[in-house]
């Protein structure tokens, strides 16, 4: 695996569990990301948070060595949604992986922590994570407003004008997100 792919992967994994890993030691702080786990992979929340404390125990030391990855690192923990928090601690995580031998021993507890199955993480509006395959399926992300007779039916069987109508409705829910009053007044 290839550097930046690599610490793509290892920011997104980690970013969550950050707040929690700057505070090694700490009992509590321990415990919250073990819940964090389970919160974010039902059923795996414990394994989720021991393989993200592995990832971890083989950065952190490198990372206290650079201010500017300590700094990336305390950003991002205490804004892990933020896409300029992660980008940074990316960059930072970049430069630590030049060390080939550190690079190889992450890409080795990397592949381990994605074979326990303890990896998709999706976060922000919308989002979907699969880890596998997905055939013959729905995906609902929440937008699709159909009417609650029609909502456990297969699409095939929901009659055409209520999925127009649900589309119509999705359409308008997103729409009114839209900051429309700069075109016009009455959209206020």
């Amino acid at each position: 695996m290839d550097i930046a792919t690599l610490a793509k992967e290892l920011t997104a994994f980690l970013a969550p569990f950050l707040p929690y890993l700057l505070k090694a030691g700490d009992k509590a702080a321990e415990k919250l990301g073990e819940q964090l786990g389970e919160k974010l992979v039902p059923g795996l929340g414990k394994r989720a948070w021991e393989q993200a404390q592995t990832l971890w125990r083989k950065l952190r030391p490198k990372v206290e060595t650079k201010p500017a990855a300590q700094d990336a690192a305390q950003d991002a923990a205490q804004h892990p949604e933020d896409a300029d928090a992660q980008a940074a601690l990316r960059r930072q995580l970049v430069k630590l992986l030049e060390d080939a031998t550190l690079a190889q021993d992450l890409a080795r507890a990397w592949e381990q922590a994605q074979a326990a199955r303890v990896t998709v993480f999706v976060t922000g509006n919308q989002s979907i994570g699969i880890g596998g395959g997905v055939t013959q399926s729905i995906i609902n992300t929440g937008i699709l407003l159909l009417a609650p007779e029609f909502a456990n039916l297969p699409v095939s069987k929901i009659p055409a004008d209520e999925l127009t109508r649900a589309y119509l409705r999705a359409l308008a829910s997103e729409c009114c997100q839209l900051p429309l009053g700069v075109l016009a007044p009455r959209f206020l």
